[in-house]
C-alpha cells in the first residue's frame, strides 16, 4: 500500500532518518576509512543491531 499523502511520505522519511540517528557516526567513520559501499554498510550497521532498510543508509552517507 502507497503513501497517501506527502506528508505520509515525510513522515516515513522522518522514521527513516531517526532510526539511523545513532548509526551514522558509525557510516561516516567507516566512509572515512575508505569503505564507499551502502550495501557493505548496511550489512554492517545490522549487525550491529539497525533494525531499518537500507535505502536510509544511502541518504545518511550522502549528505
Amino acid at each position: 500500500m502507497g503513501a497517501r499523502s506527502a506528508d505520509d511520505v515525510v513522515a516515513k522519511s522522518l522514521q527513516r532518518k531517526h532510526i539511523i540517528d545513532p548509526y551514522v557516526g558509525y557510516l561516516h567513520r567507516r566512509w572515512n576509512e575508505g569503505v564507499r559501499s551502502a550495501g557493505r554498510l548496511y550489512r554492517e550497521i545490522q549487525e550491529l543491531g539497525y533494525p531499518g532498510g537500507e535505502l536510509a543508509v544511502h541518504g545518511s552517507i550522502e549528505q
